[in-house]
């Protein structure tokens, strides 16, 4: 009899062992579903990539960001089954971005479907979503490679760290550079990369910034949704060009000064400062901002103008930013493939970075006759971009 008992716990003990490993084995499948899906979106963003050791790469990378996630997920006690709907598109037949997304929203609904509305999620989860939500659909749109007019000079401008046209965009230019040296693609693809991650980083820190403003979540998330997806600026974030870092920039700089009419905190100025200092050195039309930035600082806090001492850490911040200029004088006396001598004297640096060649565009029609025509169709096109979310 007690042999049988004994015999009987240690069936019982090898069949709780055997449910256990299963339990953890397809714990393991949205983890495997996951990494598929990154790895064949990484594979499908890469116009070159045939070859089978550059596709087994992409496939073990995409596991091992899957495997982050899942754990990430399980660490905030989120249910992960959500994660095997992108299994769906790992097996379908054929290369569509449209599916793919569609797999991804699906996914990524279920997911927030099932968590329990009393669990506590990070502060920044929705600037994270809507940012990651906006990169897939951008690269999924990205142009393949080398682009015509300026978007071309920009890819090779980044490329061999040269000298762009005025302003000369000195910023664009080093940080375009990091990014064709990424893995991926080629040069140019990633430098059309460059600006899908700036445009969904603008959106991820206007969500922020609307959520400071407001209070609201969903309103963050619906007024960067409705950005994301106007055609203008989702166009500017799938190939290379200068403004879609403009909007960066631009969102940042109102970021941190809705931080600081919040928490009268220095660094939040001195951020703000070093941001809008870059936002201008990028492209000078940026300055037309200081006005209402500058009206706003003092209508939230009036005795910043009778305190000069405050004003030290936002100086030398934004006495910072203009360092990125040097660049250009630096850089062409190293005679590049792609230069403009003339920035090598101070008169001809000044001109370049002024843009003095274009300064009759801006604001040209200011005053003109053309003005009320021009201001119709400007009606027009903010209601093509923005449709019935304009009104």
């Amino acid at each position: 009899m007690r042999s049988a008992q004994v015999s009987w716990w240690r069936r019982a003990s090898d069949r709780g062992r055997a449910r256990h490993r299963l339990r953890r084995l397809a714990s393991a499948f949205p983890a495997l579903t996951t990494g598929l899906y990154v790895g064949r979106i990484w594979a499908e963003a890469m116009p070159h990539a045939n070859p089978w050791r550059v596709l087994l790469l992409l496939v073990a990378g995409g596991l091992v960001v899957g495997a982050l996630a899942a754990v990430a997920l399980r660490r905030l006690r989120c249910d992960i089954r959500p994660l095997l709907l992108l299994g769906l598109y790992a097996v379908w037949p054929v290369a569509d971005p449209r599916v793919a997304l569609l797999v991804a929203t699906v996914s990524a609904v279920a997911l927030v479907v099932t968590l329990d509305p009393g669990r506590h999620l990070p502060a920044f989860l929705p600037e994270v979503a809507v940012a990651a939500g906006a990169l897939l659909l951008y690269v999924h749109t990205l142009a393949p490679s080398v682009q015509p007019a300026d978007a071309g000079e920009f890819q090779l401008v980044c490329s061999v760290l040269g000298i762009a046209h005025p302003p000369g965009y000195p910023l664009y230019t080093m940080l375009g550079k990091l990014f064709t040296l990424l893995p991926l693609g080629d040069p140019a693809w990633r430098v059309n990369l460059f600006a899908a991650v700036c445009a969904a980083a603008t959106l991820g820190v206007l969500v922020r910034a609307v959520r400071q403003a407001t209070g609201s979540a969903a309103a963050g998330v619906t007024a960067a949704s409705v950005l994301g997806l106007s055609p203008t600026f989702w166009a500017q974030g799938t190939f290379a060009n200068i403004r879609s870092l403009v909007a960066l920039l631009t969102a940042l700089a109102m970021h941190w000064l809705l931080c600081y009419g919040r928490v009268r905190s220095q660094r939040y100025l001195a951020a703000f400062a070093l941001t809008f200092g870059l936002a201008v050195t990028h492209h000078g039309s940026l300055a037309l901002l200081g006005v209402p930035f500058l009206a706003y600082l003092v209508a939230t806090d009036p005795r910043i103008v009778v305190e000069p001492r405050r004003w030290l850490r936002p100086a030398a911040a934004l006495c910072v930013s203009l360092t990125v200029l040097a660049y250009l004088p630096l850089r062409s006396a190293m005679n590049p493939p792609f230069d403009t001598p003339s920035v090598r004297t101070l008169q001809g640096l000044l001109d370049h970075v002024t843009a003095r060649g274009f300064r009759g565009d801006m604001l040209y029609f200011l005053g003109r006759p053309e003005m009320g025509a021009r201001l119709q169709v400007l009606a027009g096109i903010l209601s093509i971009e923005f449709g019935q979310a304009l009104w």
